[in-house]
This record gives C-alpha cells, sequence and structure tokens, in this order.
C-alpha cells in the first residue's frame, strides 16, 4: 500500500509541475504581467506540485485501501468455505 501513494505523489508532484507552468495562476494574473517576478512564478509553482502531489497521494492510497479490503474479503469468503479450486 506504501508504493501506491508515494507513487501518486510524485506522479502529482510531476503533473502540478508541468501544469504550474502551463496554468494560469489568477492571483498572479492581478499584477502587470511585465512585473512578474520569476521567484513568484516558482512559488505559486510550487504550491500547485505540492497541491496536486498530496490530491494524487490520497487518490493512491484509497485505491489501494479499497483493493486491499476486496481482495482480504474475498481470500476471507473462499477460505471459509472451504479451500476448493475455483478454476483459472
Amino acid at each position: 500500500m506504501r508504493a501506491s501513494w508515494l507513487a501518486g505523489f510524485g506522479l502529482g508532484g510531476a503533473f502540478g509541475f508541468i501544469m504550474g507552468g502551463v496554468n494560469t495562476n489568477p492571483a498572479l494574473m492581478n499584477e502587470d504581467p511585465t512585473k512578474l517576478k520569476f521567484k513568484d512564478v516558482m512559488r505559486a509553482t510550487g504550491r500547485q506540485s505540492w497541491s496536486y502531489s498530496k490530491s494524487f497521494a490520497v487518490v493512491g492510497a484509497v485505491y489501494a485501501g479499497s483493493e486491499c479490503l476486496i481482495e482480504s474479503v474475498r481470500e476471507y469468503s473462499r477460505t471459509a468455505r472451504g479451500h476448493r479450486h475455483y478454476g483459472a
């Protein structure tokens, strides 16, 4: 389960960084575009990247947790009925 949310965190960070460079941030658009500083743009991109990272990590954890729960219930129901072979 750990690998799922870590992979989601990494993927979300990369996706947020890419989209942060493409996306127009409304907070930065109120200023004069010629006065925008690289530091301000990178700070906004970093915030968006962090937000995407957290969101993707939650999605990965929920997916892994639900899959683990389903497989546990499935295995429990198999062992409760006995060790029969159910095919491939």
